[in-house]
């Protein structure tokens, strides 16, 4: 209710000034005009400024500001008054008042995001307690052993196991193919015997 009576104060002085000893509008007409622009822009305020940010709400309010006071002033105001020049002064004014506002409005209003550290589980956006397949641990010996139970072709030995998290895993081991370029251990201990 703080933030609504300072906005709608803010909006009163701004319309008085510029309305009222401008323009002569009557004081009756500054008053009503300045709850409704206040109850539209402040409904804007609480649902469009925590989405957008302070300078795309401040533009909205200009508009909103200047499409209010036009409407309202085509049906109350008496006497020829350049209306248009009217909205417009008043709705730049308001704008610039609207930034402090919005300022005022997230530091004391909405609620603050808790600033988040490196120990906090959800920092990056992401939980801590993730594992990729390469943090999990398999047990080499029981690989080993699967793996000779598993296929045994001549180039490739593959198991399954599974790992902590009971998902299963395979694992593949290939043996290199001899190349024929590429002299055998037997061979060299043959020649070093002659």
């Amino acid at each position: 209710m703080k933030s609504f009576l300072i906005k709608w104060i803010m909006v009163l002085a701004v319309l008085w000034i510029v309305l009222g000893w401008f323009y002569g509008v009557s004081f009756t007409d500054i008053l009503f005009t300045s709850v409704v622009l206040t109850v539209v822009a402040y409904v804007a305020d609480v649902y469009i400024l925590p989405r957008v940010g302070n300078v795309f709400a401040a533009i909205l309010d200009f508009i909103l500001a200047m499409a209010v006071i036009w409407f309202m002033g085509s049906f109350l105001f008496e006497g020829p008054i350049a209306l248009g020049t009217a909205s417009f002064i008043s709705a730049i004014i308001i704008t610039i008042g609207e930034l402090m506002f919005h300022r005022y409005m997230k530091n004391q209003v909405f609620d603050k995001e808790p600033e988040r550290t490196e120990t906090d589980s959800t920092y990056y956006g992401r939980p801590s307690n993730l594992q990729t397949e390469f943090g999990s641990e398999i047990d080499v010996d029981a690989a080993k052993k699967a793996s000779e139970q598993g296929r045994n072709d001549d180039n490739i030995q593959s198991s399954n196991l599974r790992n902590e998290f009971g998902s299963e895993v395979e694992i593949v081991e290939v043996k290199r193919p001899k190349n024929k370029n590429q002299p055998s251990t037997k061979n060299k201990n043959k020649r070093k015997k002659k």
